[in-house]
């Protein structure tokens, strides 16, 4: 099986789904800096191959349906797995609250972040 076949099983997903929004190039103001970023998948296979006993764990949040996989997709992009950050700014400042942090927790929510689309069904 599959990381996808394995996500789409567990999380009772339709054939055909996919990561929608899956690049985000932003940009925020952090403590009275200019960033400019850009959040995008790098490893597709690292977001589909979760952690079943850790989702498992924390079944109020990661449903096994739609809304769990997109609960997924936020805890990837948090911690890391799969995505991957590039930012830009004037490197000489010095930030209180860490700017990948920031970005990751905070100003990606400006924009669509990454979430699963499933195909429509059509009613013939």
């Amino acid at each position: 099986m599959t990381p996808k076949e394995k996500f789409q099983k567990y999380f009772n997903l339709k054939d055909g789904f996919y990561i929608q929004d899956d690049q985000i190039n932003g940009e925020c103001e952090h403590e009275g800096q200019h960033v400019e970023f850009e959040l995008y998948i790098y490893d597709i296979d690292d977001i589909y191959d979760f952690d079943e006993e850790y989702v498992n764990r924390y079944k109020d949040t990661y449903t096994r349906d739609i809304k769990g996989a997109n609960a997924w997709i936020e805890n990837c992009i948090i911690k890391g797995f799969g995505f991957d950050l590039i930012i830009d700014y004037d490197e000489e400042h010095e930030f209180d609250w860490d700017i990948y942090h920031y970005i990751l927790v905070e100003g990606i929510h400006e924009y669509f972040i990454p979430s699963i689309c499933e195909p429509e069904t059509v009613l013939i």
